[in-house]
């Protein structure tokens, strides 16, 4: 039984969804010493790709190479997913990295939850 079961049990189909490797994995973790631990455990277990509501990448990708806009304040968000219709998740290490919404426009939006599984939850729990 998986952590994740009940998110999962949520996506319409999960069979597009590509899971990391143990070794990808462990360089995520070398790479950021900080990543949130479910977010590196949904990838290994259930996948990155598009589930539906949500797409989550493969790796953190920093919101200043998506947004032209607000590009100091963004500098120290790293983006792990998006609702396919320009609105950006990440995690904000201003912010004791918790996870932050970032707008079309490039403005960042507190009132998601505050960490990548209470994300998924809130999504697909």
């Amino acid at each position: 039984m998986s952590k994740f079961d009940a998110i999962v049990s949520n996506i319409d189909d999960t069979t597009s969804l590509v899971t990391l490797s143990d070794a990808d994995v462990a360089r995520l973790r070398n790479n950021y010493s900080w990543i949130d631990s479910d977010y590196l455990d949904f990838l290994r277990e259930v996948g990155y790709g598009n589930l539906g509501e949500l797409q989550l990448y493969n790796q953190p990708t920093p919101a200043t190479s998506v947004y032209s806009v607000n590009g100091e304040r963004l500098q120290s968000v790293l983006l792990f997913g998006d609702d396919m219709q320009g609105h950006c998740f990440g995690f904000d290490a201003e912010n004791d990295y918790r996870v932050v919404e970032v707008t079309p426009r490039g403005e960042l939006d507190l009132g998601v939850e505050a960490t990548f599984i209470g994300l998924m939850t809130a999504y697909f729990g």
